[in-house]
Parts: structure tokens; C-alpha cells; sequence
């Protein structure tokens, strides 16, 4: 049975930008079998291309991160009364010294004497960019005016523990 012209001219459509579709994907991941597809002229025209994330961290990682604290934290980070403490002016978050909030993420909390609540530790689930990552989005959101916590602070913490 022939085929309409219509449909082959959809076929070859189809054909050239599923084509063309894994050309680009191709060219952004930036290799085909080990090997780079476009190499750029110098070093400084590759950092250009792809920043490096220690040095250019994701901004919108620690909202990310966020989202296994907002159980029991609370999107609006306000917490659950008796169970789990608000983030909302804590003062470990807001302390100049980040240590204590970093080992709290890092070994949690079994209980308090005054919550109720079970808080995981997350050493072992996040790396130390992700725990500054999540620490700085609550401390930028609910901690006032305190500093962004680095890799390098979360490792530094890690390694005393």
C-alpha cells in the first residue's frame, strides 16, 4: 500500500529533529564514547562552558535539599508545637558560628528536652555541599542576617566529629 506524501513528508520531519533533538543532547553532555564532540579553544573558554559547582554553587540546591526538612520543620519553617522546633529565628541558625547547626544536621537528635520529635542524621545522606547548601537556604530564609556556610565549614565539622 503507498503512502501519502503527507505522511512521508511527517516521517522525514519526525526523522531529521529526533536527529537533530540528539545532536544537541549530544553536544551538551559533551562527548560521544569518551571522546569531546566540540573542544574548546582554551582553559578559560571550558570553565565558560561549565562552571565549576564548588567554585559557582547552585543557588536553588538548598531549597531543594529543604524539601526532606519540610516534614516535620514545616514549609513556612514554623515547625510542629511539642514535636519539632521552628526554624523561624532559631538562634542556632542565626549564630555567627555555624558548628552547632552543622553537627546537628550531621548527627541529629534523638530527643530533646523540649521536643518531642526524632531528628535523622544526615551525614551519610548528604555530602557536605548539599548540608551548606541546606543550611545556608535556612539561615538565608529564617536565620536573619547570618552567613553562608561553605563545603570547606561542613567538611571541617565532619572531620571533628
Amino acid at each position: 500500500m503507498p503512502r501519502s506524501p503527507v505522511f512521508l513528508s511527517a516521517a522525514v520531519v519526525l526523522a531529521v529533529g529526533l536527529g537533530a533533538g540528539l545532536a544537541a543532547a549530544l553536544v551538551r553532555r559533551g562527548s560521544v564514547e569518551g571522546g569531546p564532540l566540540i573542544q574548546a579553544e582554551s582553559s578559560s573558554e571550558n570553565r565558560a562552558l561549565a562552571p565549576d559547582p564548588l567554585l559557582d554553587p547552585d543557588p536553588q540546591l538548598g531549597r531543594r535539599m529543604y524539601v526532606r526538612c519540610q516534614a516535620c520543620h514545616g514549609l513556612d519553617g514554623a515547625g510542629i508545637a511539642g514535636n519539632y522546633p521552628p526554624l523561624i529565628k532559631s538562634p542556632m541558625l542565626s549564630a555567627a558560628d555555624p558548628t552547632a547547626a552543622i553537627r546537628l544536621l550531621l548527627i541529629g537528635v534523638l530527643r530533646s528536652e523540649h521536643w518531642n520529635g526524632y531528628m535523622p542524621p544526615f551525614a551519610e545522606q548528604l555530602d557536605d555541599r548539599e548540608l551548606a547548601a541546606v543550611l545556608t537556604y535556612a539561615r538565608g530564609k529564617w536565620g536573619g542576617q547570618a552567613k553562608e556556610i561553605t563545603a570547606a565549614e561542613v567538611a571541617a565539622v565532619r572531620g571533628r566529629r
